[in-house]
């Protein structure tokens, strides 16, 4: 609750264009407002488990009962429902059957079939993963990440006859969301201490057109918009062929120790530390790691080097695997970071030039 400006919070009043008003009044309208919040990976994860959250449990329960206030945004969130219930169900296919094999069988099944499992994982890993390796390029050449995340608050409307108006919902969305019709506004006043068009100030700068412009928005909004078309072109691109990396490499013979053999499995290690309540779990996560850390590296090499029987054809074909996911990667982050077919010519028969000041009167 906001209380009115009296002389018991005098000390708290601040002028601001004008008006005044106190911190605490600042904040409750910066929050009732779309407004960016963080970037960083730990954000980020903080958001995405929110929507999985809301998406498993909150908004299918709201569109199963009608309610006035579902919307397509969430429609769309439970849409990665589906993919990890898949995902665990295709797991679950190459695995559950082995028991019902001969002891000899079921042995090469199991270790099939666990591999089958972890090429699932990676195929999701590296495909999601994969694309900050072009983004993040990207951002540091530009100043642009295309990711940056904004909160938008909703209004609600009443549930049912009595129900409490006024309430607001929480939608996670991306400035950038919308090539068409990006968030441009909540990009001005980027810092509270800089310039309102601090943001385009740097980003103009850094893209090459210019420093110190007077209208540096309009000058860096076309360019970011075109910039943000060659990004997400290239690394859909690159993330597919990532994520078949990383199936060829889960079905490499360097994680059978890791999932099958020693120990009993880490599947098993696992299941059996959860039944002892966590004994011995700083144990275990310290030799999962090296004992993960050891079979990547050696899966690796078998990749690169054609398997354990060290097969040309096998090595020819992993070799070009990998320098392609690369290749491409290169290319993306330049084709994507640099305006190479930037056409010179339209600002040069324009008869504005935005490095000058201009007075409408």
């Amino acid at each position: 609750m906001i209380s009115a400006v009296g002389p018991q919070n005098t000390k708290k009043i601040k002028k601001n264009d004008g008006f005044y008003t106190t911190p605490e009044l600042e904040k409750a309208i910066h929050d009732s407002h779309a407004h960016l919040v963080s970037g960083n990976p730990l954000n980020q994860s903080r958001i995405q488990v929110d929507k999985l959250f809301n998406a498993m449990t909150v908004y299918p329960a709201k569109g199963l009962t009608g309610s006035p206030n579902s919307n397509f945004y969430e429609f769309l969130t439970m849409g990665t429902v589906p993919y990890l219930v898949g995902s665990a169900m295709l797991m679950a296919v190459f695995n559950l059957a082995t028991k019902y094999f001969e002891p000899n069988q079921a042995k090469h099944a199991r270790e099939l079939g666990h591999k089958m499992a972890l090429g699932v994982i990676f195929y999701g890993l590296m495909k999601s993963l994969s694309k900050k390796f072009i983004e993040v390029p990207v951002y540091l050449k530009t100043g642009v990440d295309i990711n940056t995340p904004y909160k938008d608050m909703k209004s609600q409307l009443p549930e049912y006859p009595g129900d409490k108006e006024g309430k607001k919902s929480v939608e996670y969305h991306k400035v950038f969301e919308s090539v068409d019709f990006p968030r441009w506004d909540l990009l001005y006043d980027y810092k509270k201490d800089k310039p309102r068009n601090y943001y385009y100030d740097r980003v103009a700068e850094n893209m090459g057109l210019g420093k110190d412009l007077p209208a540096s928005d309009q000058v860096a909004k076309p360019k970011i918009r075109e910039m943000i078309i060659r990004t997400r072109t290239w690394t859909t691109l690159t993330s597919y062929i990532w994520a078949g990396l990383g199936v060829a490499l889960a079905v490499q013979d360097g994680w059978n120790d890791l999932l099958t053999r020693k120990g009993g499995g880490i599947v098993k290690r696992t299941l059996s530390m959860i039944k002892d309540r966590g004994k011995g779990f700083g144990e275990f996560a310290k030799d999962a790691f090296l004992d993960t850390k050891e079979a990547f590296k050696t899966s690796c090499k078998q990749l690169y080097n054609g398997g354990v029987n060290n097969s040309k054809l096998k090595a020819l074909a992993g070799r070009a695997y990998i320098y392609t996911a690369v290749g491409t990667t290169l290319a993306g982050i330049f084709m994507s970071a640099f305006d190479f077919f930037n056409d010179k010519t339209e600002q040069d028969e324009s008869k504005i030039d935005y490095k000058d000041d201009y007075t409408v009167g």
